[in-house]
């Protein structure tokens, strides 16, 4: 059966239908018709869209998210704000350290002085120290920022002579966190700590756990999540025990 000639995908030369190197150019031929003609298949793409739109939204609810989000607008907000507007492609390091030392001056974390008399002290006594960020609080932006610029496919790192990237990475923040860290230890500033969880408070939460957990009245859901805290009383408490 006479079957048209293949044309070479480099060259254009006329081979056989089904051949395999190019008479003419010697390139091995790649892409070969499938002998199986393709099946249209049906697809919902209203559902696809629906189910991609309900990932994104539970993306989206996540705190950490929206804390990014936030912050996201406020860093587009800042450096529209600049005395030469920026958009957030163009951002420097520069643009970022004052970003920061911008959102420092919302912090609660009060640094004293060294001549201060409530040097060590986490209230306010009778002075005039300023309140910053905790630098925990000024790590945690730079986490957000870094990864609101990886959004916005600038991942690599930054770089100094092109002027792209990601500023974010460039040495200068690092520079303003260990700063922000070392004024923080000199003015004594004792990070908060989670309260701490006794065995014998444990054991109460256990047993309000267990008289919930006996009555009938309680609902399947709560009974799961009952059980879910249960069991991580009592690998707290088995962990607290061996040790």
């Amino acid at each position: 059966m006479w079957k048209p000639a293949s044309p070479c995908l480099d060259c254009g030369h006329l081979n056989d239908a089904n051949f395999k190197v190019c008479q003419r150019c010697r390139l091995r031929q790649v892409c070969s018709v499938s002998k199986h003609p393709s099946k249209r298949l049906k697809i919902d793409f209203q559902a696809i869209d629906d189910r991609l739109v309900h990932l994104a939204e539970v993306k989206s609810n996540k705190s950490y998210e929206r804390q990014k989000s936030s912050l996201h607008k406020e860093l587009i907000n800042f450096l529209s704000s600049l005395p030469v507007s920026k958009a957030l492609p163009s951002a420097s390091p520069s643009d970022i350290k004052k970003f920061l030392e911008w959102k420092d001056n919302s912090g609660k974390t009060i640094v004293h002085l060294l001549d201060s008399p409530g040097l060590g002290q986490r209230q306010r006594v009778s002075c005039s120290c300023p309140t910053r960020l905790a630098a925990g609080t000024v790590d945690s932006l730079i986490g957000k920022l870094r990864s609101i610029f990886l959004d916005e496919g600038l991942g690599g790192e930054w770089d100094d002579l092109l002027g792209i990237e990601n500023p974010v990475s460039h040495l200068s923040i690092k520079a303003y966190l260990k700063c922000v860290r070392e004024e923080q230890a000199q003015a004594r500033v004792q990070p908060r700590e989670a309260v701490p969880l006794f065995t014998n408070k444990c054991l109460a939460i256990a047993r309000s756990i267990l008289s919930k957990l006996r009555k009938p009245c309680t609902s399947p859901s709560l009974l799961y999540i009952l059980s879910r805290v249960s069991v991580a009383l009592i690998f707290s408490l088995e962990t607290v025990r061996r040790t």
